[in-house]
């Protein structure tokens, strides 16, 4: 499908500290066209990525796309307002929020002009290096920002906050918008189901927001049939 359809549909990749996902869509009928997904035993690696590319069917430079956009995920983040960002003060602001990071000295900003907002992250450098050399005109993003774009896609102003908990192995990321104003983000190491109760009522709390109104949506390493989203649903949702 892709192919017979050059220059016409979007390709979005996703990559992990230990997998990698790809996904077509066709931006006029707003519809998916297909999905792959791989896991690594250990960290993704240039070898790696050149033998997703070799057997993927969707990862292909031939298929000639409108666009094609990456989101690393796992990588060090931190939002910044445009006030305060500074392109020099950039690793330094890392720094200060991650201790010694490890990864490249390329440190990129994804611009939030809705929020008045930067994310600054550290790209994984050998395979940014490696999709870059497939698809020359990939734009680099990180997964946070994705999300907090499409949780504001949901957010109205004059309505309750709307909550995002993104789950990923014991770490939870919890992001908060209410209309065009951005109001928390932060991570949580959560070892059971009941910790991460803990933490999400402890936002509820902290930024005064009725648990029975308000909008909150899961991503991630989660779903129906997990403990977690079970004890969440019993007492948030």
């Amino acid at each position: 499908i892709t192919r017979s359809l050059p220059g016409v549909n979007d390709l979005f990749i996703v990559a992990g500290n230990d997998y990698f996902s790809c996904a077509v869509a066709n931006p006029a009928s707003r519809r998916c066209i297909g999905f792959e997904h791989w896991e690594a035993p250990e960290s993704i690696h240039e070898s790696t990525i050149e033998n997703i590319f070799s057997e993927s069917h969707l990862a292909n430079p031939s298929a000639s796309y409108r666009r094609v956009n990456c989101a690393f995920a796992g990588t060090p983040s931190l939002f910044v307002p445009d006030a305060l960002y500074e392109k020099d003060s950039a690793a330094n602001q890392l720094k200060l929020a991650y201790g010694d990071w490890t990864g490249s000295n390329s440190i990129l900003a994804d611009d939030i002009p809705e929020l008045q907002l930067k994310n600054v992250h550290v790209p994984e450098s050998n395979v940014q290096k490696s999709i870059s050399a497939v698809f020359k005109q990939c734009e680099f993003h990180h997964s946070a920002t994705v999300r907090l774009k499409y949780l504001m896609s949901f957010s109205a102003p004059g309505k309750e906050p709307v909550i995002l908990a993104h789950v990923r192995d014991e770490v939870m990321d919890v992001t908060v918008v209410k209309g065009k104003t951005f109001l928390f983000h932060n991570s949580f190491r959560c070892h059971s189901p009941e910790e991460m109760l803990y933490y999400l009522l402890l936002v509820f709390e902290q930024l005064h927001v009725n648990p029975e109104t308000a909008d909150l949506f899961f991503a991630g390493n989660i779903d129906h049939d997990s403990e977690h989203f079970k004890v969440a649903r019993r007492y948030v949702m």
